[in-house]
């Protein structure tokens, strides 16, 4: 109810209420996700704010410009990327729980990897006529190669610079599978538009995947949006990134999350596209220096909330993870 009411609201009537909400209820209403549930995220969260019509996604929007109600969907569709797979096709009984009201809505799930495989690469579609949405599922804690392919940092040659080793060896697990999928369907449906978002390491293979996708003929990324992304890119390649797609890609910072800030700029990586900071107050901001940010991120510190979501301990790193659960930016996103 909570969610819904703040929905109703006007940008800057809804900053006011915000700001002016109890820190910890305001928390419990738009919040992350406890530490012990990022090992558990492959269950369906119900309730409306989990929930999307697809009727008010707008696919004419102007891509230059950033649509909430476009990025919650998005975000939406991440989030369901960590659902156990079922059988691609068109039936709500074969797709998996976490698909179901997809197809309910017209879509056709094209999954992607083998989700009974640890640590291999997992992707699925949502097909509408010549609306493609791609989304990657992220990194799961309890599976030790997913980390392991995190942690491969070595730049490696590609995308008209270098690029994070191990995200690059993970698209390419199902790039030419997905290439496939998308040829077939232009040839089917004409000129395809396609939106790209993921949680996480998903995040980062969204970002590589818009580039490849974007160079195929007759499709055309309209959209990309990543949650809670490392970085993936050096300094080149993230300025050829960004001149070919970074007006049309919104990276979403839910205020703490520490995977943001890897690998590190010393290490010769850089972000992409434009940022959207989710504040402490759970406002949605763009154009924000690294001093705002880092003020904002203090003032989170002072609250000293973690105790009140039922963590043993208040630390930065705890509220870091809480900040990084992929259920905080579908909430977040309202």
């Amino acid at each position: 109810e909570q969610l819904k009411a703040l929905r109703q609201l006007d940008g800057t009537s809804r900053s006011t209420l915000l700001e002016t909400t109890n820190p910890i209820v305001r928390d419990r209403a738009i919040g992350g996700g406890h530490p012990s549930r990022l090992a558990k995220v492959d269950h369906h969260d119900r309730g409306p704010e989990f929930e999307y019509d697809w009727a008010q996604f707008d696919a004419n929007a102007n891509p230059e410009q950033f649509h909430p109600q476009n990025a919650r969907g998005l975000a939406i569709m991440a989030k369901r990327a960590y659902e156990p797979f079922g059988t691609s096709g068109t039936d709500p009984n074969t797709v998996g729980k976490g698909f179901a009201d997809f197809v309910q809505q017209g879509f056709q799930i094209q999954f992607f990897g083998r989700s009974d495989q640890p640590g291999s690469t997992q992707a699925f579609m949502a097909i509408k006529g010549d609306q493609v949405f791609v989304s990657f599922r992220g990194t799961t804690i309890t599976e030790p190669e997913d980390v392991i392919t995190d942690a491969r940092f070595c730049l490696r040659e590609g995308y008209n610079g270098r690029v994070h080793e191990g995200f690059a060896d993970a698209i390419d697990e199902v790039w030419a599978d997905m290439a496939s999928t998308l040829t077939a369907l232009r040839e089917e449906h004409g000129p395809l538009k396609v939106h790209v978002t993921g949680h996480s390491l998903g995040a980062a293979l969204a970002t590589l995947a818009a580039v490849k996708i974007d160079n195929l003929p007759d499709v055309e990324v309209r959209s990309v949006v990543p949650l809670g992304s490392p970085r993936a890119f050096d300094n080149r390649a993230a300025a050829a990134f960004d001149r070919h797609l970074g007006q049309r890609t919104y990276r979403i910072v839910n205020n703490e999350d520490v995977v943001t800030d890897i690998p590190l700029r010393s290490m010769g990586y850089s972000h992409i596209g434009k940022e959207i900071y989710l504040d402490t107050k759970g406002r949605m901001r763009s154009n924000i220096s690294d001093e705002i940010r880092s003020a904002d991120r203090k003032r989170n510190k002072e609250e000293g909330k973690a105790w009140a979501r039922g963590m043993p301990w208040n630390s930065a790193f705890t509220e870091s993870l809480w900040d990084h659960g992929p259920v905080g930016y579908v909430k977040h996103l309202y």
